[in-house]
């Protein structure tokens, strides 16, 4: 069994940092409007914070039996036995890829999306580098991985 942490590159920490900026400043203005909108803005960025920290990948297991995305609310779990491809691609594959749900960049890339050259996909990436197809009879998967997917 092996496990790695997902790297984020500089321009999805650079991103984070200035989205998370952002956020803080709204909310801090918004304050100074008034209270209920202090409060409605605050309730806002907490709840997106919340939900990209909750949802974002942080460690990919790969052994013999299966292919896991752990997320801090639980995992992605592919079986091998499922797995009908896997294969490298580059960023091109992905590019115009449009975001059905998830994020595209505040802390990584993960969610769902579509794009013509693949279709529906679930991404789980923090830097769009080293990038694997994983397709199984009923989904397909975009995952980043330093060390490699093999079948």
């Amino acid at each position: 069994m092996r496990t790695e942490r997902f790297r984020f590159s500089g321009g999805v920490k650079l991103t984070s940092a200035v989205v998370s900026g952002v956020l803080v400043f709204v909310v801090v203005d918004m304050w100074s409007v008034g209270v209920v909108q202090g409060l409605v803005a605050s309730a806002v960025a907490v709840a997106m914070v919340a939900s990209v920290l909750l949802c974002m990948p942080w460690r990919l297991v790969v052994d013999a039996q299966e292919i896991r995305v752990v997320h801090p609310i639980g995992q992605t779990k592919i079986l091998r036995s499922e797995i009908v491809e896997i294969r490298a691609i580059g960023r091109e594959d992905i590019m115009g890829s449009l975001r059905v749900f998830g994020s595209g960049g505040y802390f990584g890339w993960y969610g769902i999306f579509e794009s013509f050259k693949i279709g529906r996909y679930r991404m789980y990436s923090g830097d769009r580098e080293s990038l694997y197809l994983v397709r199984t009879e009923q989904r397909s998967y975009v995952i980043s991985s330093r060390n490699g997917l093999e079948i």
